[in-house]
């Protein structure tokens, strides 16, 4: 069962699928050769693996293939439910041939980042997950998430952003799925990351190189240095002309006086505009002298 599950799965790269690879490459055999891949987004994959038909999904798809689960495996799903985890259906000529138990693993930098948003002034984080209820409350409810909605197909998940967005939310949507891409498409800020599916990270605003989220943090803080340096710089340019204004209400000032005050505007405004450009470097030079010092001890350790 694992080895079919793994060969219908070897060519996705969303987390379920990673997950039974992993599984299946510690048993060290070959992955079986498959034919065609039918794929049906949200639901399951359906491929030929040695001369039988397997479809490996949920119970949504199982039906929906028409493959026919016994009564007993109810028992089974609400135990695996209360537990909060999930049951990959493995279905084999029409018959359900075994079930593979997933259990939900948040990132381990899942509790970092969404402290550290939450100090940054997040006001309202969620989930949107296609898993069923129990298991994605349970991982809310650990995370600290202001709310979760459950079983959403992938073409429902854009309507869940659009309904934050008429509460009056500006949305940032993160996903790294095929499920995920219409809803990163609609959402007023959208962010994938590396090793997502193609079509997640062609669709993304941002896209991180690594395959973690403590970038978030980082993305956010050089949105906001820029966005008060932004202020800051109209803030010059404003006051410069204020006082030319002024002047020439009040101070009979002429023409030299206020071409000299604009261009001081205009010049301390560029100033300020570079002053990220000279963060950046000084902190470059950090990283270089600390990998030259490590680099020099290391020698010296030899």
């Amino acid at each position: 069962m694992l080895s079919w599950a793994a060969a219908a799965e070897n060519k996705f790269s969303h987390p379920i699928a990673k997950a039974i690879i992993d599984r299946f490459e510690q048993l060290g055999a070959p992955i079986p050769e498959t034919d065609e891949t039918k794929y049906a987004v949200g639901y399951g994959v359906t491929v030929g693996v040695e001369g039988h038909i397997v479809h490996v999904g949920s119970a949504r798809y199982m039906a929906h293939e028409g493959v026919k689960l016994p009564s007993a495996l109810e028992r089974e799903v609400e135990r695996v439910h209360d537990d909060g985890h999930s049951l990959i259906m493995v279905g084999v000529d029409g018959a359900l041939g075994g079930a593979l138990e997933l259990k939900a693993a948040q990132r381990s930098e899942a509790q970092l980042v969404i402290d550290g948003l939450r100090a940054r002034g997040a006001k309202h984080l969620a989930i949107i997950s296609g898993d069923h209820d129990r298991p994605t409350r349970n991982l809310a409810r650990k995370l600290g998430m202001d709310r979760y909605f459950a079983e959403v197909l992938p073409q429902d998940k854009a309507r869940y952003v659009e309904a934050l967005q008429k509460e009056g939310r500006r949305v940032c949507f993160i996903g790294d799925g095929v499920n995920d891409s219409i809803a990163l498409k609609q959402a007023d800020m959208s962010i994938s990351l590396r090793g997502a599916s193609s079509i997640a990270t062609d669709t993304a605003e941002i896209v991180f190189m690594e395959e973690s989220l403590e970038k978030l943090l980082e993305i956010h803080d050089v949105a906001t240095d820029l966005q008060r340096n932004i202020k800051r710089s109209w803030r010059m340019i404003v006051g410069a002309n204020a006082v030319c204004i002024a002047g020439a209400l009040f101070g009979n000032f002429g023409v030299m006086h206020s071409m000299v005050f604009n261009q001081i505007g205009g010049l301390a405004a560029v100033a300020n505009g570079l002053l990220p450009l000279r963060k950046a470097a000084r902190l470059q030079h950090q990283k270089d002298e600390l990998a030259h010092f490590i680099a020099e001890h290391s020698e010296r350790a030899l």
